[in-house]
């Protein structure tokens, strides 16, 4: 049939308008693929990532670090008497402490440090390249600026009081993987938390 029939125009048409639906049901797909790895890789509190992509990042960093033969750092933070907050202020304030939290330590990160909410109250930090003293540097400036942050509930402008954190550093040894890296770095955290708080220990 000719080139520039109404038939020909119509089947064109035609196939064009089932090549747009598709690429459409194609495109939700996508961002229902996207969404579903977004809310499986991501703490919905904090939009940090969470547990389950950190330690596949430390995975990551313990292998190019190995490769680099360079060093590298984890670092643990858990929130002091947390629970004074929760108790006192209501649950939603403690969420919103949390995001605090969360913006300041952000604010700290320096590029490649990688920085995620371990759970609760609790967040890591791995620090690539970076030994285990120079680590400890980074987690006392944390500390500190921690420390000094005026932390206020926005919805109700109610000061909070001064909040501190327990650090634990551990730096990976040759044979460690990431468990025990881990374990060794958590120890260090409650070893601060049993030394009086509000402390780094290494």
């Amino acid at each position: 049939q000719p080139l520039w029939s109404v038939q020909t125009l119509n089947q064109v048409w035609l196939l064009g308008l089932f090549a747009i639906a598709s690429a459409w049901v194609q495109c939700g797909q996508l961002n229902m693929l996207l969404q579903l790895y977004r809310e499986s890789t991501t703490d919905e509190l904090t939009g940090m990532m969470n547990r389950r992509l950190l330690m596949k990042q430390l995975e990551k960093a313990r292998a190019a670090m190995i490769r680099k033969q360079a060093p590298f750092a984890v670092l643990l933070l858990d929130l002091d008497r947390f629970k004074r907050i929760n108790d006192t202020f209501g649950h939603l304030a403690g969420d919103a402490v949390l995001k605090e939290v969360a913006a300041t330590l952000s604010e700290q990160l320096e590029p490649g440090m990688v920085l995620g909410r371990y759970g609760g109250e609790e967040f890591a930090i791995i620090l690539p390249g970076i030994d285990e003293a120079a680590a400890a540097s980074i987690a006392e400036r944390m500390r500190a600026q921690l420390e000094i942050k005026k932390l206020t509930i926005r919805q109700t402008k109610r000061d909070v009081g001064r909040l501190t954190a327990s650090f634990g550093v551990a730096e990976r040894r040759q044979d460690d993987g990431v468990e025990t890296l881990v374990h060794r770095t958590d120890g260090q955290l409650y070893k601060a938390k049993a030394a009086g708080r509000n402390r780094v220990e290494r």
